[in-house]
Parts: structure tokens; C-alpha cells; sequence
């Protein structure tokens, strides 16, 4: 498993991520402007934002309490994204300045195998279903 954190530390630093933080490692990163947790749950205790950091919770509602101790904005991503949301996304995609990562193609046919691989938590990038493919 260790081999398997290192190139994903890899492939977030190659993705021009200034840092990156092994969210199971004993020793975390201190200081930083932005948090996106994508896993919930104990996570949001684990405070490395700066003062005047930003939280966002892709999972729960978090604690606007623990925000207000901490000196930090926390917020919970609800919102769909709109048409000028997904143009400004296509247009830095197609500039080559974020990139879509893409794991692993499945047919329809194997949606259950695609949803097995997405519970895991292990994919590096999108999973897709083709839907011309069964």
C-alpha cells in the first residue's frame, strides 16, 4: 500500500498541485489557504487551514462553530453547476489548464463493476459508463 500512496502523491504533484497531504498520515500540513474534503466524517477536525482558510465539504454540512474557532470559512458545495459554470470548466480543459483524469471506462453492462471500483475509494480519476457499449 505504501508503493500505492507514493505515485498517487506523484500523479497530484505532476498535476501541478503546489502540496499534497496523505489524509492518513500522522504527519499534516499546516497552513494552507484551501481544504476540499471529499471524504467527511472526522476530516473536518483535522484543521490545516490558515487563518482566513477556506473549507469545502463535498459531503456534510460542516460545522460552522469549529469555522467560527478557527478563523475560517467553511462552506457545503450544494449547488449544480451552471451553463456558465461547465463553459468556464470546458474552456480551461480545452487550454490544457485543469485536466480530467480519467481512471477507467466500463460498459453499461458493468455499471455494478464501475459502482464496486468508485465504493473502493482506490480509482485515481473519473470512472465512466459508456452507454454506446453494452
Amino acid at each position: 500500500m505504501p508503493a500505492l500512496k507514493a505515485l498517487n502523491t506523484i500523479f497530484l504533484i505532476s498535476s501541478k498541485a503546489d502540496n499534497c497531504l496523505n489524509a492518513s498520515a500522522e504527519d499534516v500540513a499546516k497552513e494552507v489557504d484551501l481544504v476540499v474534503d471529499s471524504v467527511g466524517g472526522e476530516t473536518e477536525t483535522r484543521s490545516v487551514l490558515k487563518k482566513g482558510g477556506i473549507l469545502v465539504s463535498l459531503t456534510q454540512d460542516p460545522s460552522q462553530e469549529n469555522a467560527q474557532k478557527h478563523g475560517v470559512t467553511a462552506k457545503f458545495n450544494t449547488k449544480f453547476p451552471t451553463r456558465e459554470n461547465l463553459q468556464s470548466l470546458t474552456e480551461l480543459m480545452a487550454e490544457g489548464v485543469i485536466k480530467a483524469e480519467i481512471d477507467s471506462i466500463f460498459p453499461l453492462s458493468q455499471a455494478d463493476k464501475a459502482l464496486e471500483k468508485s465504493e473502493a475509494r482506490h480509482g485515481r480519476g473519473r470512472i465512466l459508463l459508456n452507454a454506446n457499449s453494452i
